[in-house]
């Protein structure tokens, strides 16, 4: 049975080819699993967003904001930080093949 549905087509390998905890990439691009070309983008992406963080800080302070706006940027970085240490933890979980 397959999510409670009987399948008399589905031999094993195909049941755990279809399993979602042990889903693997069917698309590929060029040999390279298709989850490993999105997680290389978005880690550039957080990374770009990590660079307009202190960019934007840069200009708050060139034309004096207020202080209570630092709060904001470093909550900025922060959750940019978190951000891509999770993609990048995530990228190398699908490397190693888990």
């Amino acid at each position: 049975m397959l999510y409670g549905l009987p399948c008399a087509c589905c031999n094993v390998a195909d049941l755990r080819r279809l399993d979602g905890f042990q889903c693997r990439c069917l698309w590929e691009i060029f040999g390279i699993p298709l989850g490993v070309i999105l997680g290389i983008v978005v880690v550039f992406l957080a990374a770009y967003s990590l660079v307009m963080d202190f960019e934007s800080i840069k200009e708050g302070v060139e034309k004096g904001a207020p202080r209570v706006y630092g709060w904001q940027a470093a909550f900025g970085i922060m959750v940019t930080v978190v951000w891509l240490y999770v993609e990048i933890l995530r990228l190398l979980a699908i490397l190693r093949g888990e």
